[in-house]
């Protein structure tokens, strides 16, 4: 069953993340950035701007490249 998409900020996503890995915030930010380039390169350039395009903006901040 589909549950609908329900908004989740960047602070509560990196809380939750932290939390799930008992790490401290700054971790959390480096670990969810870690996936997102992870995900970039095995799904291409358009497909993930085409799949985190769907983010709220303050998310911008994991998805800058490095």
């Amino acid at each position: 069953e589909r549950r609908p998409a329900r908004p989740l900020s960047l602070r509560t996503f990196l809380a939750l993340v932290a939390d799930r890995e008992d790490v401290d915030r700054g971790q959390a930010t480096e670990h969810a950035r870690a996936v997102l380039d992870i995900l970039r390169e095995v799904t291409g350039e358009e497909e993930f701007h085409d799949t985190t395009a769907q983010l709220p903006g303050e998310y911008r901040v994991l998805l800058r490249k490095r």
